[in-house]
């Protein structure tokens, strides 16, 4: 069975048929090319973001059950530690965070969003960083603070 992803969950928040065929009857994507110059652009905002926390370690591993591991891993092996794109698995539900934070006991978490403070879509970002959050307490650690950088 494929994991609920943050795109699946927020679909279904929206529309519940949506999110059951996110899920369910996965279609191949092709971007249009104002969609292709979006996804660049915010390959590169988290990118100039991950330059906010220079001691961060990447986490590159594609598939989500073996990037948890390394994830869960680093944090339980130091006392604090910056990780970009960990990721948290709770159940049946995932989520890759875009920076994460370990301080002590507690994580703080940051989702980069290449908009401006104060857009439209503000609320749409605090779902998406709540589903994020969720997820991480639910897999067993506790969240500080949570944010969005935008």
């Amino acid at each position: 069975m494929r994991l609920i992803t943050k795109k699946m969950f927020l679909e279904y928040d929206y529309c519940p048929v949506r999110g059951w065929i996110e899920r369910n009857e996965p279609r191949e994507f092709t971007p249009t090319i104002a969609e292709d110059f979006r996804m660049k652009e915010g390959l590169e905002v988290g990118r100039r973001a991950r330059s906010l926390f220079p001691e961060g370690i990447l986490i590159e591993e594609p598939d989500p059950f073996e990037a948890s591991f390394i994830t869960e891993r680093i944090i339980g092996d130091r006392q604090s530690v910056t990780l970009f794109e960990p990721a948290f698995i709770s159940g049946d539900f995932v989520s890759r965070a875009d920076v994460v934070r370990k301080e002590g006991e507690a994580l703080d978490v940051f989702e980069v969003k290449s908009s401006l403070a104060g857009s439209s879509n503000t609320k749409d970002y605090i779902r998406d960083l709540s589903y994020t959050v969720s997820v991480i307490e639910n897999s067993g650690y506790r969240v500080k603070k949570a944010c969005l950088i935008m």
